[in-house]
């Protein structure tokens, strides 16, 4: 899988990474830890941070929203719209995504910080 991973050299900002821990489109929380091997194979790993999503599917939600596990997709070189699972267990979801976007909100406060550098 390593052409899905992004040229992780160039990465000079902290990074949080959300792991879908139950997510049946792709093997997002495979690619993640692929991701984060090369960046600490870069000598980045001082700019990781990981938050698991237990129960959490390929799609993140705004919380207190409908969940979607699964929905009909269109590409145009498709004829036909089909319908993919995305994952995830409704409650164990829920709980997940409010946990998630409160994450995401105080990893904002802290590290959009313009006096800082992070090289």
């Amino acid at each position: 899988m390593e052409d899905y991973l992004p040229p992780v050299e160039n990465i000079s900002v902290p990074t949080l990474f959300l792991l879908a821990e139950d997510d049946q489109y792709q093997p997002s929380k495979e690619r993640t830890l692929e991701t984060i091997s090369a960046m600490e194979e870069a000598g980045k790993d001082h700019l990781v941070e990981t938050f698991s999503l237990e129960g959490s599917g390929h799609l993140l939600d705004a919380p207190y929203m409908p969940i979607c596990t699964q929905s009909s997709i269109k590409f145009p070189t498709v004829r036909y719209p089909y319908f993919t699972t995305w994952g995830g267990t409704p409650h164990l979801y829920a709980h997940s995504v409010d946990k998630a976007w409160k994450k995401v909100l105080d990893y904002y406060k802290h590290h959009l910080n313009p006096k800082e550098t992070y090289r």
